[in-house]
């Protein structure tokens, strides 16, 4: 993995999710929210966007926008996996991962546009 940022945006992103799903586990009552895990997995998505375009310096605008899609889908799909594993999604179907992953992949890249176009650390003198 090293030093690549789009393995360590969809990683962190893959942890955020397994958190969530952690959360939504121990406590049950979190994940019977309406939407809890759509809404906190889109912008857990968004998150692992931003966080490709940050660690990637110098990317252009549609690199940041697609590495975000890819960081924010890709995690979202194995947070969605993981909330099947422990029997939090009891409709599971694969039209429903579908959407998941659509809805992650479009956080994902507005969270590379986002952190493409947040300024960087101010510099030191």
């Amino acid at each position: 993995m090293g030093n690549n940022p789009m393995w360590k945006s969809l990683l962190t992103g893959a942890v955020l999710q397994a958190l969530m799903v952690l959360v939504g586990k121990v406590a049950p009552s979190v994940g019977q929210i309406p939407n809890f895990y759509a809404i906190c997995g889109t912008a857990l998505s968004v998150v692992a966007g931003a966080l490709f375009s940050r660690w990637s310096p110098g990317v252009q605008v549609g690199q940041a926008a697609g590495g975000g899609a890819v960081a924010g889908g890709g995690s979202s799909i194995i947070g969605s996996l993981l909330a099947v594993a422990t029997g939090q999604w009891p409709g599971f179907d694969i039209a429903g991962l579908g959407m998941a992953a659509g809805s992650g992949a479009v956080g994902g890249l507005l969270g590379g546009l986002l952190g493409r176009m947040l300024p960087g650390p101010a510099k030191q003198a």
